[in-house]
């Protein structure tokens, strides 16, 4: 497996995760359906203007980190990469509990690990900013 390629798989699989613990891809929902989608919404690394980033609630991910894990090497050739995937929480509410247990019980059930990253409060978006690491083995 290329490293490019470990990224992708990577991304696919906190999108799955994501999706699976009830969140809604938002770029697959035209201007009109991000305003009234009543399901948290969540893009790869940015979120688009107008009404997607003025939700109560959303979320970003996007690739931390892939290296090949050692433990993975076969005649020399890494067959394994460690993916780390930063998922940011933005809420204006302060409240994510709910949204974090159901992304953690996806991310656990995929045998990945789901580790506190850090809690802000981002000014320039008026929302408090959770990042969590999602870390996980593809091969």
């Amino acid at each position: 497996m290329k490293l490019y390629e470990a990224i992708q798989q990577g991304l696919a699989s906190v999108t799955t995760m994501l999706i699976g613990a009830g969140l809604v891809e938002g770029k697959m929902l035209d201007p009109v359906q991000i305003k009234t989608e009543t399901h948290v919404l969540f893009w790869e690394m940015i979120v688009p203007g107008g009404d997607a980033s003025q939700k109560q609630l959303y979320v970003t991910y996007s690739i931390e980190s892939a290296n090949a894990d050692d433990q993975y090497y076969l005649d020399g050739v890494s067959s394994g990469y460690e993916v780390i995937v930063a998922v940011d929480i933005f809420s204006r509410a302060n409240d994510v509990a709910t949204l974090v247990n159901a992304i953690e019980t996806q991310v656990e059930e995929a045998d990945w690990e789901f580790l506190f990253g850090s809690k802000n409060y981002d000014a320039t978006n008026k929302a408090y900013a959770y990042r969590f690491l999602v870390k996980g083995t593809v091969s």
